[in-house]
């Protein structure tokens, strides 16, 4: 298993404390009105209360105001434990004498900045996203393919892969426009807004095995036992021979590819958010809880599958090919599945709940031993 990877993400206080607080002192003894309707309050708020955040002397927080290349570089080596290293920037803007200067040489000798092909680093140029992306993703050796973003042919090449697998692992997000704004420089509030969700990722999850290459894991007899939480971020994998002390997560960075676990057991939940067409496929596993986010995914249960309860936020395609026994016993369709959603079922199920309100069903064939409906839903099929 010479492709698992083990990695911890840590954000140090003093991380926090420099970040969001920008370079000028002061801390606010009251919240700032400059932040009272903005979408990012809750966090800033929270990290104020905690006095984990500093702002300016005017007493605002500035939370639309961008942050440096210099300043970022600096941030992230903090965050992320970067040790000082001896040596030269090698960058023809940036003076010996600058406040930045040994944190450029750190982070030039983790290999994770490069400069402009004019042999430049322009420190006090805005970071845009997608170069904020390439930086986070440099330093967790993340790498992802698709084009999630409805903007993706304006994220630049070199930072197409990085982008992707950033938001993958849910470290950053696009707009509610399904854009990324590769172009725009990140604020303040989106540097909190990304932090804070690492820091949460850190809490609930202090280490996790991710699998971020494609290829088939786990040993060919016996049976191994990875503690804590899994993530597949990948297309192409197969994990066999498994259990999983934690929770298992098909991320987003599984695209509209295809994930086989064989004779895997998750203790955990089994969270569902990427996949299509070509199958989520489940062979003599057994899963305790199966939550499906991705819409239209097909998931196939075969051999001695036993999903115990499913539960469904989106469209999805289930089909249980083990015709003595129910691969989902109990499959519930959640109130938040969007309206014409369609749901459709092949095979033997034990227990079918509908809670969303217009959703299609079809059963296409088998038999549902037990339908519930608790909400106006159209049943179509066989």
């Amino acid at each position: 298993m010479s492709k698992l990877k083990k990695r911890r993400f840590f954000v140090g206080l003093l991380a926090i404390i420099m970040l969001v607080g920008s370079l000028p002192a002061g801390v606010f003894a009251a919240q700032p009105q400059d932040i009272e309707d903005h979408w990012a309050r809750e966090q800033i708020e929270t990290w104020l209360d905690r006095d984990l955040a500093q702002g300016y002397p005017d007493g605002s927080f500035r939370p639309n105001e961008a942050v440096t290349r210099a300043e970022f570089i600096t941030f992230a080596n903090q965050a992320f434990t970067i040790p000082a290293a001896a040596g030269e920037a090698g960058f023809a803007d940036v003076a010996e004498s600058a406040w930045y200067y040994e944190n450029v040489v750190a982070a030039k000798k983790a290999a994770y900045i490069s400069g402009y092909t004019d042999g430049t680093f322009r420190p006090n140029n805005p970071i845009s996203r997608q170069e904020a992306a390439v930086v986070i993703a440099g330093l967790l050796d993340l790498a992802g393919v698709g084009d999630e973003f409805t903007d993706h042919d304006k994220i630049a090449a070199w930072a197409k892969a990085r982008v992707e697998a950033v938001y993958a692992a849910g470290i950053m997000s696009g707009y509610p426009d399904g854009s990324f704004k590769p172009n725009n420089p990140i604020t303040r509030a989106e540097t909190v807004a990304t932090l804070y969700k690492g820091l949460e990722y850190e809490e609930v999850v202090e280490e996790e095995t991710i699998f971020d290459q494609a290829g088939t894991y786990g040993p060919e007899e016996g049976t191994d036992v990875i503690t804590g939480d899994v993530i597949i971020s990948v297309a192409g994998v197969t994990l066999q021979n498994t259990t999983i002390s934690g929770d298992l997560l098909l991320a987003k960075g599984i695209g509209e590819g295809d994930v086989s676990l064989k004779n895997v057991t998750v203790e955990g939940e089994t969270i569902v958010q990427g996949g299509g067409g070509e199958s989520i496929n489940l062979v003599d596993s057994q899963l305790s809880r199966l939550t499906v986010e991705k819409d239209a995914v097909r998931i196939v249960a075969s051999g001695t599958t036993r999903v115990a309860l499913t539960r469904l936020q989106s469209g999805a395609v289930l089909i249980s090919l083990n015709k003595n026994r129910a691969g989902f016993e109990e499959l519930v369709i959640s109130p938040e599945v969007p309206a014409d959603s369609k749901v459709t079922l092949s095979g033997l199920f034990k227990e079918v709940t509908t809670e969303a309100k217009d959703v299609g069903i079809e059963i296409k064939e088998g038999k549902v031993e037990e339908l519930i409906i608790k909400a106006a839903a159209k049943i179509s099929g066989k």
